[in-house]
């Protein structure tokens, strides 16, 4: 799978990495714009400062122009009697016009921006001597300015005391007017020529400033122009070089990747291997497991055989000991043989009965096929009653309804009569122990130990809302039958109960248990019969003897919707 999908990543990342390239470019060229268009910005500035000048030059030239005309208001051309008040507030209307042009010249019209100050400090950094003699000539046209301020300051005192002297007529002629007359037209020519040494510097600072603007403006095109060049450039041959570099590694990485894949292959198939491997020795251990409790409860059925067999054989003891005593004595007839002969054959077919019996019950069935729980339940009692009437132990049956399931019957019965093997040798121990503590008290009569008889109670029910366990084959909320088997044995004594399912665990002597006889049931009831099984100790009720009780309580459920379809380990 990860070497068909290995091209599709490779083809991905050099497609990443040439868009990574493209917008590392394309970044580049941004910012080349940007300065492209700051610089347009600049000289748009300046282009845009011609404006400015016309307007202070107007203004100038409409100052340069009062003061040329100035020396008419005072000529002797003008009556006194009827021109020389309109002349008057005339020539003050045209002064108050002049300072207010002056006022407007005199402000700083300059937009003290960011850009202006970027623009400064480019200049200041590429064009430091011409923006020196850029200042070295606005110092100068300051100065100017500075000396015109003051002839226009003094204008209207000179305009003022020469009012006073047309106002006397008789003085009209006289040197006082002459006088004051010249001192007006050499203040006019004075004002006229600082205006025009204004001009003058300022054409030489406009021309210096364009100047600068037009080299800043071509040095930095050109500039940005080979940048932009020697960007593109470097990008596209670092484009190829990381391209080239990264399809180099994606081919030892594929590499890389399909010689760790093949590993991986490998790796999975010896795992594979051997986990079928631990799968059949599992499943051999489960065999030999099972065989070993079918051994152990062969065992144990062989002692029932033989404790079913002494009294038959006793009786054809005393039957062979009986012809022989009448042989002898001479009594022996024709009817006592047919007689003795009929006792005998009914009990060697009441052995053999009890043999195919044994046989049936150990005889496997390959297929499962549909039972009755009641039937199963009984002949595993059977089988196993002799011996526990043996121990002084009771077994009482209850059911509502015999309830058919689907399954191995013989595997079913073999799991009852575990069960009730297990609850037998539990009540055992439990009544010696009981019997060793009374011999320590004389006091005790036998009916005490009779009090400690063993009971064991199995029920039969039908549940029409059972939650099995979880990991079972019908784990979820369904019709099942129900079996509990119950004894009066104490219990079992260990802290976490669960561990008498793990195979080879027992709470008895080793001569005495095997430890898989549980953990077979559990199998068999989990993986072949979909169901489940659960301990607990547990007080409960005898109910045909009306006696509470407590001890091991085994319930076992069985899903009724568990038929041949189902899907199981068989």
């Amino acid at each position: 799978m990860l070497s068909i999908r290995l091209p599709f990543f490779v083809t991905t990342l050099e497609r990443q990495t040439k868009i990574l390239l493209l917008l590392i470019a394309f970044g580049f060229l941004l910012v080349s714009i940007t300065g492209l268009l700051a610089l347009s910005g600049l000289k748009y500035e300046y282009d845009a400062s011609i404006g400015s000048r016309v307007h202070k030059s107007k203004s100038l030239q409409n100052i340069q122009k009062f003061y040329t005309s100035l020396p008419a208001y005072h000529s002797p051309a003008y009556n006194p009697l009827s021109q020389n008040q309109l002349a008057q507030k005339e020539l003050q209307s045209k002064y108050q016009s002049l300072l207010k042009e002056w006022q407007d010249y005199e402000e700083d019209t300059e937009q003290k921006v960011i850009l202006h100050s970027l623009k400064t400090l480019y200049q200041n950094l590429f064009f430091a001597k011409s923006i020196a003699q850029v200042r070295e000539k606005i110092a100068q046209k300051d100065a100017l300015k500075n000396e015109l301020s003051t002839l226009i300051e003094q204008t209207n005192d000179i305009i003022a005391k020469q009012d006073y002297i047309k106002q006397d007529f008789a003085k009209r002629d006289s040197k006082d007017f002459d006088k004051h007359t010249t001192q007006l037209l050499y203040h006019s020519i004075e004002v006229s020529n600082k205006i025009n040494d204004i001009f003058e510097k300022n054409i030489e600072i406009f021309s210096l400033q364009d100047s600068i603007t037009d080299s800043m403006y071509a040095n930095t095109m050109i500039f940005l122009l080979g940048f932009m060049i020697f960007v593109s450039v470097v990008t596209l041959y670092s484009s190829s070089v990381f391209v080239g570099f990264m399809r180099g590694k994606n081919a030892r990485l594929e590499k890389i990747i399909l010689q760790k894949t093949n590993e991986l292959k490998k790796t999975n198939q010896n795992l594979q291997k051997t986990i079928t491997e631990q799968i059949e020795q599992s499943r051999k251990k489960d065999q030999i497991m099972y065989q070993q409790a079918r051994l152990a409860s062969m065992g144990e059925m062989i002692q029932n055989i033989a404790h079913q067999w002494r009294q038959p054989l006793n009786s054809l003891i005393i039957l062979i000991q009986n012809f022989k005593l009448k042989y002898d004595n001479g009594t022996l007839s024709k009817d006592i043989v047919q007689a003795q002969t009929q006792d005998a054959l009914r009990i060697a077919n009441n052995m053999s009965d009890t043999i195919e019996n044994f046989r049936n019950f150990f005889q496997p069935h390959i297929k499962k096929k549909n039972f009755f729980i009641c039937a199963s339940i009984k002949d595993s009692i059977a089988l196993i009653k002799p011996t526990l009437e043996q121990n002084n132990i009771q077994v009482f049956f209850e059911y509502e309804e015999d309830i058919e399931i689907f399954g191995y019957e013989n595997a079913f019965s073999q799991i009852v009569l575990n069960i009730i093997k297990n609850a037998q040798d539990a009540l055992t121990q439990c009544a010696l122990d009981f019997k060793q503590d009374s011999m320590h008290d004389l006091a005790q009569d036998s009916s005490d130990f009779d009090a400690q008889s063993g009971i064991i109670q199995i029920t039969l029910s039908r549940n029409s809302h059972c939650a099995l366990t979880q990991g079972t084959q019908a784990s979820k909320t369904a019709d099942c039958a129900q079996i509990c088997i119950m004894d009066n044995g104490g219990g079992i004594k260990i802290p976490q109960i669960d561990k008498i399912f793990e195979p080879y665990f027992t709470t008895k002597h080793k001569s005495i248990g095997t430890g898989i006889g549980l953990y077979m049931a559990k199998q068999i009831i989990e993986k072949q019969m979909g169901g489940c099984i659960e301990v607990a100790n547990s007080a409960w009720v005898a109910k045909e003897l009306n006696k509470e009780c407590y001890g091991a309580k085994f319930m076992i459920r069985f899903p009724l919707n568990f038929n041949k379809n189902s899907t199981t380990n068989d």
